[in-house]
C-alpha cells in the first residue's frame, strides 16, 4: 500500500496541464465545480475532513494543492498537511501588521486540479482584488480550477438573522446562498452536539473573534441543536434541487408546469434586510422565483431611508432576486397591481413602525393591502419595536434636515398666500357693497382663495391662507364689524374648520399630482433616453459609428464622463475607443476594473463588490459566449449617489448597445457571406467561358 506521504504519481506538472486541454469539450465543462464541507459550527471537522478527502484524491493520481489552509494550532491539521503541495500565500501590510492571504494570481498560474480553500466566508485584507474569499473562489470556478472549501451554517446570507436569533452572535462574515445552491458536491460534516460541547470545554475548537463575548451560550445544547437542523435543511434543498436539474437533462429539458411566485415589498423600515431574508427563505421552501419591489411615491427620502433601501437591493441581489421599482402614490395598490400581472401568489411584507391613529383608522399598509387582497397569500414579518430614542440624539439625527428646511427660502409661498388672501378680501367686499350677498356666499369666495393657494403651494402655506381667510371674513365681513367676534359666536368656528379642512384636502390632492407629475416625467425621461440612444445607434453601420453614437447618448443623458474599451492586443489589455464628452484618461486600477468586467462578464468598479473604489462603474457589453467590449460611466461625478433604478437604467442602455454591435457585427458576417457567394459565381462563370472558349480549337485539334 503506497505511504500516505508519497508522491502519487510521476508526471510533471505541464503534462498534466497539457493531458487536461486535450480532453473533449464535454469532459472539460465538468472541470472548475465547488465541493463544499459544511458543518454546523465550528469545531465539527470540516477542514480535517477535508485534508482526509485531499489525500484520498492524492492516492487516485489527482492533482491537489493546498491554496490556504487554517489550523489554528491543531497538529492533527498539520500532520495531513504533509506531503501536499502548498501555494505561497500573499503578504499584506495593513494597520502596522503583517497578513497572509490567499495568492489568487499565483493559484491561478498554476492551474491546478483541485485547490483546497479553508473558510469560505473569510474577509480578505483591504488591498486585494476581492474583498471577500468567497469572490477568490468564484473566479478560480471560472478559470476552471476545483475548489473545495469549508463552511458553517451560520454564514449562509439567507440564515443570518435566524442564526442571530437562535446563538446571538451576528455574523459579519456571510457567504451569498447562490454559491451553496451551485455547489457540484455538498459533504455534511456531523457532530452531536453533546460532543462538539465535550470538545469546547477541553478547548479543541477555535472560537471566532466575534462568538467569544457569547462563546458559552453559542456552545449550548440548544443552540447546536438548532444549527445542526438548519444544516441538514440546507443540504436536503440543495439535493432537491439537484434531484430536480437532473430530472430536468434526463427529460431533454422539458417544460415544468406554472409554479407559485412571491414578491417581497419593501420600505423604508429598519427591518428591510429581514424581509428580503425572510423571503428567499419561502421562496426556497416553495421553489419560487422572488422579486423584491419598492414603491416609489416621489417624495425624497432621508439619507438612513436610502442606504437602508440600497443595501436590501444589494442583498436581494447577492441573494439571486429580482429587483423592480415602481412608481405610484398608493402603496398597497401598485404591489397588488404588480402582483397581479406578473401572476404571484404569495406577498411578504415587513411590519412597519407603530402608529397607533393609523391603525385605528385601519390606514396602516398591512391593513390596507389585507383590505385590497382578494387572491395573494400576504405574510407580514414583526420587527422588534424601536427603543425610545432621546431627544438629544433625535436633535442630532433630524438637525442637518431640520436647518435645510428652516434655511429653504420659503418665503415665495407665504408670500403667495398673503396676495390671495388681500385679493379674497377685496372681492368680498366689492360683492359685498355691490350685491346683496350673504354672509355664506362671502365666505365661498375666501375658501376658493384658499383651494387656489393649496393647488399652487404646499401644505404650509395653504393652511396659513385658511387661517387668514378665516380671520379676515370675521374681521371685516361678520359682526362686529372690524373687530373678532369668534368668541361671541362660537357656531363660526365651524367655518374655520371647514377651511381649515379645505387646505388640507386640497394641498394633499395638489402634492399628490404633482407627485404622479414628477414620477412620469422621470419616467419619460428614462424612455427618451432608451429612445434618441435608439435611434442614433439605428443610424449606426459599423461599431466604430456604434461606439461614437453610444457613448455620446450616454453622456448626455447621464452628464457624466462616459468612455467604451474593447480587448486589446494582448491578454488583459483594454484599449480604449471613443469617449465623451471629451477625451479620458484611465488610471491603472481604473483599468484592472475594467478588465476584470470584461473577463468576467460582470458589473465592476464603482458600486460594486469588485475594486469597489475605482469612480468608475464598468457594464460589461457581453451577449452569451460573445463580448463586444465594457462600457464605462464615472458615477463619482454625480451630485448625489445614483440610486438603483438609476444603475438599472444603466445596465439597460448598456443592452441596448450590446444588441447593436452584435446586430453590425451579424451585418458585416452576412456582407462577407454575400461578397463571397458572388466571388464564387464569378469565378465559375469565368471558369466556364474560358472552358467554352478552348473547347472549340481543341476540339479541331483532336479531329485533326
Amino acid at each position: 500500500m503506497r505511504p500516505s506521504n508519497a508522491q502519487p504519481t510521476k508526471r510533471s506538472h505541464g503534462a498534466r496541464r497539457a493531458e487536461r486541454e486535450a480532453l473533449p469539450v464535454s469532459s472539460r465543462g465538468q472541470r472548475g465545480g465547488l465541493k463544499v464541507f459544511l458543518g454546523a459550527a465550528p469545531g465539527v471537522g470540516k477542514t480535517y475532513a477535508m485534508l482526509l478527502a485531499a489525500r484520498e484524491a492524492r492516492r487516485e493520481n489527482r492533482e491537489v494543492v493546498i491554496g490556504v489552509v487554517e489550523n489554528h494550532g491543531q497538529a492533527e491539521i498539520g500532520r495531513l498537511c504533509e506531503g501536499i503541495e502548498r501555494m505561497p500565500m500573499t503578504r499584506i501590510h495593513y494597520l502596522e501588521q503583517i497578513y497572509e492571504e490567499l495568492d489568487l494570481d499565483a493559484v491561478i498560474a498554476r492551474q491546478p486540479e483541485i485547490v483546497l480553500v479553508d473558510e469560505l466566508a473569510h474577509r480578505n485584507v483591504p488591498g486585494l482584488r476581492h474583498p471577500r474569499r468567497y469572490q477568490d473562489v468564484e473566479e478560480l470556478l471560472e478559470r476552471g480550477i476545483e475548489v473545495w472549501t469549508t463552511l458553517n451554517i451560520q454564514h449562509l446570507e439567507s440564515l443570518h438573522d435566524v442564526v442571530a436569533r437562535i446563538s446571538g452572535v451576528r455574523m459579519n462574515e456571510t457567504v451569498p446562498d447562490k454559491l451553496l445552491e451551485n455547489a457540484r458536491d455538498v459533504v455534511v460534516i456531523d457532530l452531536t452536539p453533546q460532543e462538539l460541547v465535550e470538545r469546547f470545554r477541553h478547548g479543541r475548537v477555535h472560537v471566532p473573534e466575534q462568538m467569544r463575548a457569547v462563546q458559552s451560550s453559542f456552545f449550548s445544547r440548544a443552540s447546536l441543536t438548532a444549527l445542526r437542523e438548519m444544516a441538514f435543511v440546507a443540504a436536503a434543498n440543495w439535493a432537491d434541487a439537484e434531484l430536480r436539474r437532473a430530472n430536468q437533462h434526463q427529460d431533454d429539458g422539458g417544460s415544468w408546469p406554472a409554479r407559485e411566485r412571491v414578491v417581497v415589498a419593501i420600505d423604508g423600515a429598519r427591518n428591510l434586510e429581514r424581509v428580503v431574508r425572510a423571503g428567499k427563505r419561502l421562496a426556497d421552501q416553495r421553489r419560487a422565483p422572488w422579486t423584491v419591489v419598492h414603491v416609489d411615491t416621489g417624495q425624497t427620502p432621508e439619507a438612513q431611508v436610502r442606504e437602508r433601501l440600497e443595501r436590501a437591493f444589494q442583498l436581494a441581489e447577492r441573494l439571486g432576486g429580482n429587483i423592480v421599482v415602481l412608481r405610484g402614490r398608493e402603496i398597497d395598490a401598485e404591489i397588488v397591481a404588480y402582483a397581479r400581472d406578473h401572476n404571484a401568489t404569495s406577498i411578504i411584507i415587513g411590519r412597519t413602525r407603530q402608529r397607533p391613529l393609523a391603525g385605528f383608522f385601519r390606514q396602516a399598509l398591512t391593513q390596507r393591502l389585507l383590505r385590497h387582497n382578494e387572491e395573494f397569500e400576504v405574510t407580514v414579518i414583526g420587527a422588534a419595536p424601536d427603543a425610545p430614542e432621546p431627544l438629544r440624539k433625535r436633535w442630532q439625527r433630524h438637525r442637518s434636515t431640520w436647518l435645510s428646511v428652516l434655511r429653504r427660502p420659503r418665503w415665495r409661498g407665504y408670500a403667495y398666500a398673503l396676495f390671495v388672501v388681500a385679493i379674497s378680501v377685496a372681492i368680498s367686499a366689492v360683492l359685498a357693497l355691490t350685491l346683496p350677498l350673504a354672509l355664506a356666499n362671502l365666505s365661498l369666495v375666501l375658501l376658493t382663495g384658499v383651494l387656489i393657494v393649496a393647488a399652487r403651494s404646499s401644505l404650509a402655506p395653504a393652511l396659513t391662507a385658511a387661517v387668514l381667510s378665516s380671520l379676515a371674513f370675521n374681521f371685516f365681513f361678520m359682526e362686529p364689524i372690524f373687530g373678532f367676534g369668534i368668541v361671541m359666536y362660537p357656531s363660526e368656528l365651524i367655518a374655520i374648520l371647514l377651511f381649515l379642512s379645505v387646505a388640507v384636502i386640497g394641498s394633499n390632492l395638489a402634492n399628490r399630482l404633482r407627485t404622479q407629475v414628477a414620477a412620469l416625467r422621470a419616467t419619460n425621461e428614462q424612455s427618451q433616453a432608451l429612445l434618441a440612444l435608439s435611434k442614433q445607434l439605428a443610424e449606426a453601420s459599423d461599431p466604430a459609428a456604434v461606439h461614437k453614437a453610444a457613448v455620446g447618448a450616454i453622456a448626455e443623458f447621464e452628464r457624466v464622463p462616459v468612455c467604451l474599451l474593447t480587448a486589446g492586443a494582448e491578454a488583459g489589455d483594454m484599449a480604449l475607443v471613443a469617449s465623451a464628452p471629451g477625451a479620458v484618461a484611465l488610471d491603472t486600477r481604473s483599468r484592472t476594473a475594467a478588465a476584470w468586467a470584461f473577463e468576467h462578464g460582470r458589473v465592476g468598479g464603482y458600486l460594486s463588490e469588485t475594486l469597489p473604489g475605482v469612480g468608475w462603474r464598468f457594464v460589461p457589453l457581453a451577449l452569451e459566449d460573445s463580448r463586444y467590449g465594457v462600457l464605462g460611466v464615472k458615477l463619482d461625478e454625480l451630485p448625489i449617489r445614483p440610486r438603483s433604478e438609476q444603475l438599472l437604467l444603466l445596465e439597460a442602455l448598456a443592452n441596448q448597445v450590446t444588441l447593436t454591435l452584435a446586430r453590425t457585427q451579424l451585418t458585416s458576417n452576412l456582407e462577407r457571406a454575400r461578397v463571397a457567394e458572388e466571388t464564387e459565381r464569378l469565378r465559375s462563370a469565368l471558369l466556364s467561358s474560358v472552358s467554352h472558349d478552348l473547347r472549340t480549337p481543341l476540339s479541331s485539334m483532336i479531329g485533326s
